[in-house]
């Protein structure tokens, strides 16, 4: 679908419960008005008892387009036509693209990550890997690596329900048998953490209002040439990344990693390739960094 600068303004927008902490309006609009194009960007709060309607009422008022973000992106798949192999492996859907009166998702979320990594050059090919948490921006990031040609990647997760789910939806890509799990116990994960080229915070633990919260990592456990990353983007930098500055790591906050979700799906829906720094000047802007 390609959405020309003609024709009457169209409405773009994400879902999520809550939703008041989300910038990607002010991140998408900044590329729309450079793109010059005759859309608008907004957020819709969306309780999950909602989330059908909310998709079926995207088709009948012709969305252009909508993003999908905590708590939606699994439950999501039920209400879409179809979906992409990605997606669908994932169980996890973060875009969502309307044409012919059907529904099309697809995730964003690792290809994104992958580009913020480029953007700081640094190559996951070859490294181990440590991600805390299972939901699907987990296995996002997963897929994304071992698609890379990550040398090992473990899912680590409190619930061992969820975590099995994590492992059994990644398998169809863990062709070389790179992915494991293990629980959050300091027992079990001290020395996945302690052995990690790279570790990554998938949970929302540190995100606003909640900035206080640490994921189970003891940074202590964490080499200095331990590449940290944490999905979170507000605060830009968070406690955990703080810490992990203070043992020497290189750290990278998810403020890359949402920009070109971000982008990748604005492309999606419009055919144009969005001015990426045009977006984080805009997220800068509305984080006061």
């Amino acid at each position: 679908m390609s959405i020309s600068d003609h024709g009457p303004r169209r409405v773009l927008c994400v879902i999520g419960y809550p939703i008041g902490h989300s910038v990607s309006p002010a991140m998408q609009n900044a590329a729309i008005r450079a793109l010059g194009l005759s859309l608008t960007y907004v957020a819709f709060e969306v309780h999950p008892r909602c989330l059908g309607d909310a998709v079926r009422g995207a088709l009948a008022l012709r969305i252009a387009g909508m993003n999908v973000t905590i708590p939606h992106k699994s439950a999501v798949l039920r209400y879409l036509d179809s979906v992409s192999p990605r997606a669908r492996a994932l169980s996890s859907v973060n875009t969502i693209c309307f044409s012919n009166g059907g529904s099309h998702g697809d995730s964003t979320d690792g290809p994104g990550f992958l580009a913020s990594l480029r953007d700081e050059g640094v190559d996951p090919a070859g490294r181990r890997v440590v991600l805390i948490g299972a939901g699907g921006s987990a296995r996002a990031v997963a897929h994304a690596l071992l698609e890379s040609g990550a040398a090992a990647v473990t899912i680590a997760a409190r619930d061992a329900d969820r975590r099995a789910s994590a492992l059994a939806a990644l398998a169809p890509a863990d062709i070389h048998g790179r992915l494991r799990g293990c629980s959050t116990e300091p027992k079990d994960l001290h020395p996945e953490v302690a052995d990690a080229d790279m570790v990554v915070n998938c949970t929302p633990l540190g995100m606003s209002p909640r900035a206080d919260a640490m994921p189970p990592v003891d940074t202590d456990w964490l080499r200095p040439e331990t590449v940290v990353c944490d999905l979170i983007y507000n605060p830009p930098t968070t406690r955990f990344l703080q810490s992990a500055r203070a043992r020497g790591c290189r750290t990278i906050d998810g403020r890359g990693m949402l920009v070109h979700q971000g982008a990748l799906s604005l492309a999606m829906w419009t055919g144009f390739a969005p001015p990426t720094d045009t977006m984080r000047e805009a997220l800068d802007q509305q984080l006061g960094v």
